[in-house]
């Protein structure tokens, strides 16, 4: 019994000693971490927005025959634009949507009460336009029975659930992609190379190309199924507990359209990542070390998902659609918070598909490489012929 111990203590301080050898073993495992969920949890917390206060300008559209009064026409926070389409199409562009009742001439304020900036623009008109009743009625060129009333576009219920999807599903989509095929990644590509069971397979007449598709595919798989059973998971704990997502009332009501597009978007990721990974697996020596990939991938996600968070939808620049991950980033959310943009979406999937194309190519050339002398040698030759039937594919 002592001597079992004793082997057991030398065998621990070995492995120990091994792993704190390794810098990189502990900037992935020990570093990394507190650095990145505290900022998770930072962006959690900060409105992305601000607030009436520090937001300078805010875009309001004004449906005629809307009569503003004078402090909402010379505010220079305001940005104002007459606006004769559509009423809903106004939050694609604008903070907030001023129309006037024909019959009682109260203004009517449309906001987005899922997006802070546009709750923060209709706080600001309500204030601003409060205060009139201390001011003569010839000075701000509204009657003193004019009121003001605030339209909100969602019940508070189901504006709480769409509002929480859009801060939550983002990151969910990207530690999901990245943390489920890791396993499976890993052991397809480094874990044949420590077994070395990839020289039999190479010995068939398979080509380099249908390996790695199938060894995607099979990835991708495996993944996805993980990645369903993380969703499920959480929606049964929903279900189990509500009140973790607050003491409020919340409800979820993606309509079908948004849920075949969120599934789309995540198959994408996830098989971007999962072709990443199994790339990436090819040169490491060990599927300890493909592993201590998710931290650095982990780290390019969220730095993706905090910029598409902190993004102004109503005012985003066009080239945000064509940066790697931050465009899917910004589907993802868009889609969550029903702000469908049909070419933000195209744009998307069209990039991301692009990668993994060019990431295909990249793992079948780099596993070309790795293992040409099964092709080319005399001793591969020999191998593919005495293991052609035996692992014929």
């Amino acid at each position: 019994m002592s001597s079992r111990r004793k082997i057991m203590t030398i065998v621990a301080r070995k492995e120990l000693k091994d792993f704190f050898r390794d810098p990189r073993a502990l900037l992935l495992s020990l570093g990394l971490p507190l650095i990145l969920f505290p900022l998770l949890f930072w962006v959690l917390n900060e409105n992305p927005q601000g607030s009436a206060g520090s937001h300078q300008n805010f875009r309001i559209a004004v449906k005629p025959p809307a009569e503003l009064p004078l402090q909402i026409r010379e505010s220079s926070q305001l940005t104002l634009t007459n606006l004769h389409e559509n009423a809903l199409e106004w939050r694609y562009s604008h903070d907030a949507l001023i129309t006037a009742d024909k019959e009682t001439g109260r203004l009517r304020i449309y906001y987005d009460n899922t997006d802070a900036l546009s709750m923060g623009a209709y706080s600001f008109l309500k204030k601003t336009l409060s205060e009139k009743q201390d001011q003569p009625p010839r000075e701000t060129g509204i009657s003193e029975n004019t009121g003001v009333t605030g339209m909100p576009l969602y019940p508070p219920a189901e504006a709480a659930g769409t509002a929480l999807l859009g801060l939550i599903l983002p990151f969910m989509f990207f530690i999901f992609a990245i943390t489920c095929p890791l396993a499976g990644a890993a052991d397809l590509s480094s874990g044949e190379k420590e077994r070395g069971s990839l020289e039999p397979l190479l010995s068939t007449a398979a080509s380099r190309s249908g390996i790695i598709l199938g060894k995607l595919a099979a990835g991708t798989f495996t993944g996805l199924c993980s990645v369903g059973a993380y969703f499920l998971g959480c929606y049964l704990s929903f279900l189990i507990t509500p009140e973790i997502v607050g003491q409020g009332e919340i409800r979820f009501s993606p309509d079908a359209q948004q849920v075949v597009i969120l599934i789309l978007l995540i198959i994408i990721l996830t098989l971007l990542f999962t072709a990443v990974e199994i790339t990436a697996g090819f040169i490491t020596r060990s599927v300890r070390e493909a592993q201590l990939l998710a931290m650095p991938l982990l780290t390019i996600g969220m730095g993706a998902v905090y910029t598409a968070q902190n993004t102004d939808l109503t005012g985003k620049a066009w080239f945000y659609s064509h940066i790697p991950l931050v465009n899917l980033a910004l589907a993802v959310r868009e889609t969550a918070l029903n702000r469908l943009i049909p070419a933000d979406i195209i744009w998307a999937v069209v990039w991301n598909l692009v990668y993994l194309f060019l990431m295909i190519i990249l793992a079948v050339s780099m596993f070309q490489k790795e293992f040409s002398f099964v092709k080319t040698s005399k001793t591969g030759r020999l191998l593919a012929r005495s293991h052609k039937r035996r692992y014929s594919i």
